[in-house]
């Protein structure tokens, strides 16, 4: 019964704050006064690790082709890490409220407020929202306040499976990318930043995240791996968080994986991830012995990229640490619930949202166990308990392997910057 109410509020709410309605009760701040592009904004309400760490390349090809263009980003949660980016003018953060109750205030409101209470003077020439399909933390809503002549986003109706975040958005833009060209967040992202004449080719997703590398080989990484002793000796790091339980591969099989592939080759394992990994960390921990550096709940974001991205290899879940190895040029392997025999573009794929880099991986189950169809869908461990020990040891021996023969040297961190030469 709640189940159902929830499903009626949902669709009365998606009705209620439809593009069409929205645009005649909402305000909208005027648009920047000069012909050109001068000032941007960028509206990316996400708020999950992975998501931010794929807009580091879009920031630094965005950088590079308008060196005068003033960048203002809005974002929420793990979003306030972009203001490490040079190349942000201005970071504009909304904090989140806990969910409470059977029916939550939803985020929306806090939106509008946001933009009644801080952000209703900004004015803005273009304004662009990087999410590549649905979006339900009402960015295009935002988009819509905070004006610009130009406003242009990728087409939530190329996503059609996420009936429940379609809030017809189309008359709140100037202009939508309406036909699917990439799969990945990032190449969708740069088609949005190409049809807002931002960008004239699409960013390369197979090669290192200048500014992720800059962060991991800059002096202050250094000191902070010295401090942790691992300046001298090679290490590989494990990142067993998730985001939900259905895609957490069992801390023990971490555990066996690195004691195959690391302890051989003489590395040192080291855990990263935040608090809630505690248990598993301790598993992993006590399955290796003595040689494993707990760093859960320890490291900031410079700190998990200085770890990371000067590591021999990583292996984690489909979760933000593995974006950080990933995009700094570490052979990455990504361990997936989603199956190799679903929809490529599907909002869960792996295609869609794997780490960047040149080396990376993923090993992933075939198909859906019942009663999964197009995605996962469980509550706890199920699809991805097919994903054994030895299909994910074969995977990372593959991609070590490719990462080395095609010239990735094996050095140490201390004299090594984890990004291929």
């Amino acid at each position: 019964m709640v189940s159902r109410l929830k499903r009626i509020l949902r669709f009365g709410f998606n009705f209620a704050i439809a593009g069409r309605l929205f645009k005649l009760y909402a305000p909208q701040s005027p648009p920047e006064k000069a012909e050109r592009p001068r000032k941007l904004a960028i509206c990316d309400l996400i708020p999950h690790l992975g998501d931010k760490v794929m807009i580091f390349p879009l920031l630094d090809a965005l950088r590079r082709e308008n060196p005068d263009l003033e960048i203002s980003y809005f974002t929420s949660g793990a979003g306030r890490l972009i203001g490490l980016h040079p190349a942000v003018d201005h970071l504009y953060s909304i904090a989140r409220r806990p969910k409470k109750g059977l029916l939550p205030r939803p985020f929306f409101f806090d939106v509008i407020g946001w933009w009644r209470r801080d952000l209703r003077p900004l004015r803005f020439h273009t304004v662009v929202v990087v999410r590549g399909g649905v979006e339900p933390w009402f960015s295009h809503h935002l988009a819509w306040l905070l004006g610009g002549k130009a406003r242009v986003a990728y087409s939530p109706e190329l996503e059609p499976e996420r009936w429940e975040s379609q809030f017809g958005i189309s008359p709140l833009l100037t202009a939508e990318v309406r036909e699917m060209h990439g799969i990945h967040e990032v190449s969708r992202a740069s088609e949005v930043l190409q049809l807002a004449g931002l960008l004239k080719k699409p960013v390369d997703i197979q090669q290192p995240v200048e500014s992720m590398v800059a962060i991991a080989r800059s002096e202050k990484a250094r000191d902070y791996l010295a401090s942790l002793g691992l300046a001298n000796r090679p290490y590989a790091v494990i990142g067993p968080g998730a985001s939900l339980p259905r895609r957490a591969w069992p801390a023990r099989d971490f555990a066996e994986l690195a004691r195959l592939e690391f302890l051989s080759r003489g590395w040192r394992t080291v855990i990263v991830g935040g608090p809630e990994i505690a248990e598993a960390a301790e598993t992993i921990s006590k399955y290796l012995g003595g040689d494993v550096l707990n760093l859960s709940g320890k490291t900031d974001f410079e700190q998990l990229t200085a770890v990371c991205g000067r590591a021999q290899c990583f292996i984690g879940n489909d979760s933000g640490t593995t974006h950080v190895a990933g995009a700094c040029g570490v052979p990455s392997l990504l361990v997936t619930a989603f199956a190799s025999g679903s929809r490529p573009s599907h909002h869960a794929s792996p295609l869609r949202s794997h780490p960047l880099g040149p080396w990376v991986a993923i090993v992933q189950p075939e198909y859906q166990l019942a009663p999964c169809t197009t995605e996962c869908v469980a509550t706890e461990l199920h699809c991805l308990a097919q994903v054994s020990v030895e299909m994910a040891q074969r995977a990372l021996q593959q991609l070590i392997q490719e990462a080395e023969s095609s010239g990735r040297e094996k050095l140490s961190p201390h004299e090594g910057t984890g990004v291929s030469r």
